[in-house]
């Protein structure tokens, strides 16, 4: 989930595999990144259910969850993933002047937190409370 949560755009098979976070299962807790990334891109009445039931979320139910953008089925995945690339693409982006530093900085401002966790965090950083 990590790693999906890493990216921009979010694609998942149909019919088999789920999405979860594990931690409540394995005992673990959440590091202070990915706590951070999931707060960015993740509703938080979804993060509530998750993380503190350790639901598994089924392609569909992902999707409804805003977990994934899309779900496809496995033989259609690999094409789906090239043309969501593709067109994130600087050429077809069709912005008038685009700049890959101001680009890469909108993404920092976007996810201020996450990336302050990732970037410049340690993995056994204690959380802090925002009460």
């Amino acid at each position: 989930l990590f790693l999906a949560l890493s990216c921009d755009y979010r694609l998942m098979r149909t019919e088999r595999g789920y999405l979860c976070w594990p931690e409540l299962n394995l005992g673990m807790r959440l590091a202070k990144g990915f706590a951070e990334l999931s707060r960015a891109k993740i509703l938080p009445a979804t993060l509530r259910e998750g993380v503190l039931t350790g639901r598994r979320y089924g392609s569909t139910d992902a999707i409804r969850a805003g977990i994934v953008d899309e779900e496809c089925e496995v033989g259609e995945l690999m094409v789906r993933a090239e043309e969501i690339a593709e067109a994130g693409l600087p050429d077809n982006l069709n912005a008038a002047n685009f700049d890959a530093a101001s680009f890469r900085q909108m993404k920092i401002e976007l996810y201020t937190d996450a990336y302050r966790a990732l970037s410049m965090g340690s993995v056994d950083a204690e959380p802090e409370s925002r009460l």
